[in-house]
């Protein structure tokens, strides 16, 4: 088995399913732009949270299918989410 194919056994990846669990590209929030409005924290409870600063953060990037993660950051009024490949 390849590294390539464990990885994705290891991360219970199954492309037939659309599984989320592995992505290529992750979000990110641009701390300095956010304005602490909470529709990425509400929209996607899974994937983004408030920290210490009460900025949004990414804390767990795969924890939702790409699509509604993208549903937050088309909705984001400042537009301070962003993909990184």
């Amino acid at each position: 088995m390849t590294a390539g194919a464990k990885l994705l056994q290891w991360n219970n990846y199954n492309p037939l399913q659309g599984d989320h669990k592995y992505m290529a590209r992750s979000p990110w929030v641009d701390k300095e732009s956010c304005i602490s409005c909470g529709l990425c924290v509400s929209t996607c409870p899974d994937v983004f949270r408030f920290g210490s600063d009460t900025k949004s953060q990414v804390f767990n990037p795969s924890g939702a299918p790409e699509a509604k993660i993208q549903e937050a950051i088309d909705g984001c009024p400042v537009q301070c989410i962003l993909w990184k490949e």
